[in-house]
């Protein structure tokens, strides 16, 4: 199981809080190394899959925030996100957990979004 984000699919705009060209470049990579370990360890059995957050309310956005002058979301980000909300690490976790069972068997080289649907918007 690797973890990724929507930066990798959207990219950081330039000025953004936290911004950074090398982060969405990282996870884009770990995108494409999921598709290729996929290929190349599918005959052993072995699923490899990849959840890609948005938004979330973990230790690295209150990190952000706390570099901000108004120590919250930058106006207009949240109508990036058609739910209106960030997502809880919880509702990524859950995800994560569901990607771990046999449920799942025939599931490999997957890049699941996990995002409110920001990257569709």
């Amino acid at each position: 199981m690797n973890i990724s984000s929507v930066a990798a699919r959207k990219g950081i705009p330039p000025g953004a809080e936290g911004s950074s060209g090398p982060y969405a470049v990282a996870k884009a990579g770990i995108m494409a190394m999921t598709r290729q370990l996929a290929l190349e360890l599918g005959e052993f059995g072995v699923r490899v899959n990849c959840v890609a957050p948005g938004v979330v309310a973990s230790g690295r956005l209150q990190k952000v925030l706390s570099f901000s002058k108004q120590n919250r979301i930058p106006e207009g980000s949240m109508s990036q996100i058609p739910m209106g909300r960030v997502g809880t690490v919880e509702e990524t976790a859950a995800l994560i957990v569901a990607l771990c069972t046999g449920d799942t068997s025939y599931m490999t080289g997957a890049v699941i979004d996990v995002n409110g649907a920001s990257y569709a918007a």
